[in-house]
């Protein structure tokens, strides 16, 4: 299937967030979230579950760097449009309380005029992720 102009712009919008992220660069991450977005992640431990709004979603970043004192990582490892949405398969890591812990999810971002509306993220093993965020 052939992407279309709108699939590459949602497709770099999401790349810009991700390597924003990994920059730590809050206004460019910022930009890529509409004011009223939403993310959408089972509750585990520490984790709330639903953000509200892009102060909430930032705020939500800034846990998880606190709850692993800076070591958390995301890193995308396949991404794909559909129209407004874009998946994301990530490996995401980190350290907290002294344990190291590798695992993956998938992030469906759904995009309006360039910026993300909503995101749902989806574990495969919410146990464990649940024991670590505990």
């Amino acid at each position: 299937m052939a992407t279309t102009d709108a699939e590459r712009r949602n497709l770099a919008t999401v790349a810009r967030a991700f390597e924003a992220f990994a920059r730590r660069d809050v206004a460019t991450l910022a930009a890529a979230f509409h004011a009223d977005a939403c993310w959408r992640v089972a509750p585990a431990g520490v984790l709330k579950g639903n953000y509200r709004g892009r102060d909430q979603i930032l705020g939500f970043f800034a846990h998880l760097a606190h709850e692993t004192a800076g070591t958390f990582r995301i890193v995308p490892i396949a991404m794909a449009a559909d129209g407004d949405r874009v998946f994301v398969l990530n490996e995401l890591s980190a350290t907290r309380k002294g344990a190291d812990w590798t695992w993956h999810v998938v992030l469906l971002f759904d995009l309006v005029d360039d910026v993300a509306v909503a995101v749902h993220q989806y574990v495969l093993d919410h146990p464990a992720i649940r024991r670590f965020w505990t």
